[in-house]
């Protein structure tokens, strides 16, 4: 499901904090990073949302709000 994905709950995260509709779309990512091994897949998921959805959007954002974002949505920045 949608909601329980971090990539498209980070995707949808740019949109909605910059007052946008989020879109329609599937999001296919070819996550390496092994699952809950503590290797940062969740991170990874998180910033594939946040850069896809801030590409489209057309980079409106500093690096840095973006990050900002990320962190806190994963938790701990240790990642």
């Amino acid at each position: 499901m949608a909601g329980e994905n971090l990539a498209y709950r980070a995707f949808a995260l740019v949109y909605e904090r910059l007052g946008q509709a989020v879109p329609a779309v599937t999001l296919t990512l070819e996550l390496e990073v092994p699952l809950a091994r503590g290797l940062g897949s969740s991170a990874t998921a998180i910033v594939a949302g946040l850069r896809a959805a801030h590409y489209f959007l057309g980079e409106p954002l500093p690096a840095s709000q973006v990050l900002a974002w990320g962190v806190a949505l994963e938790g701990h920045p240790d990642n």
